[in-house]
């Protein structure tokens, strides 16, 4: 269904929904998703994936960054992206970040990854975006779509 939709707004039950991804290929769609639910979710907690990697000069000034959700994941993963891989049977794969296994090693080990989540050691699932690949700590578990 449309998550801005009066039918949304009637019987769409967001108790204990923590965050909203905006994961719809279509850019306007996702922006009046994040826009409508700011004070449900509260602006950090709020992500859209992009549709295209292409920046348009028009598009940067006629764009309201505050009507949008956060960037999800890296500026490079698209929406197309991530269903052309699903359709090509990547795989996801949750690694356990240790002090034996740390996350330099991991970045090491798996270079062509898209961190899409961490679960932090009082499971609690953090969105991955640019700004905060080093928040990954001992005991987190990495959440990503394998490349390769």
């Amino acid at each position: 269904g449309n998550p801005v939709s009066n039918y949304a707004d009637q019987h769409l039950d967001l108790i204990g929904i923590g965050k909203l991804l905006a994961l719809s290929p279509q850019k306007e769609l996702n922006t009046i998703a994040c826009f409508k639910y700011t004070s449900e979710f509260g602006r950090d907690n709020i992500f859209q994936i992009a549709t295209s990697t292409k920046k348009n000069v028009i598009e940067k000034k006629l764009s309201a960054d505050e009507l949008k959700g956060q960037p999800l994941f890296d500026r490079n993963v698209t929406f197309s992206k991530l269903m052309s891989l699903y359709k090509s049977h990547h795989e996801i794969k949750t690694t356990l970040i240790t002090s034996e296994f740390t996350l330099e090693q991991y970045n090491k080990k798996n270079p062509n990854v898209i961190k899409l989540f961490s679960v932090n050691d009082q499971g609690i699932i953090n969105v991955y975006k640019e700004q905060n690949n080093k928040e990954t700590r001992n005991n987190y578990k990495i959440i990503a779509l394998s490349m390769s």
